[in-house]
């Protein structure tokens, strides 16, 4: 819950957010990934028998960090789709210097993205449900 928090806080950012304003959402992401990740991995450690923990340990940050990489790839498509669709070449999207020119589109991509990844994640939890 509070990562869905965190997108809406990053997605309603503005030019003019203040440096508080953009501390918020980035404390409460790392204050909820700190309260889960500890009861996370010490249930997954708890639950595996002792000469696995090793093997178990392993695999749930491996998992972690495949996750954290998709995750990162998926919002760099979607804000490069966002500006590809607001009109910017690939040169000007590959020159991130260039960005300043177009404030209007990088905030316009900016600010969809979390909405965009909030959406497919909340139709695949819902959807996942039986």
């Amino acid at each position: 819950m509070k990562a869905r928090a965190r997108e809406l806080f990053i997605a309603s950012l503005t030019r003019s957010a203040s440096i508080p304003r953009i501390m918020f959402p980035l404390a409460l992401s790392g204050l909820g990934i700190a309260i889960f990740n500890t009861t996370n991995l010490n249930a997954i450690l708890g639950s595996a028998p002792r000469d696995k923990v090793g093997a178990a340990a392993g695999m749930a940050i491996t998992t972690g960090r495949i996750g954290a990489s998709c995750g990162v790839a998926l919002s760099t498509t979607l804000f490069t789709y966002g500006l590809t669709i607001a009109g910017l070449t690939r040169s000007q999207i590959e020159f991130p210097q260039s960005w300043g020119v177009f404030l209007d589109a990088f905030m316009h991509s900016f600010n969809h993205t979390p909405f965009t990844s909030l959406t497919y994640s909340l139709y695949y939890r819902f959807s996942s449900q039986r």
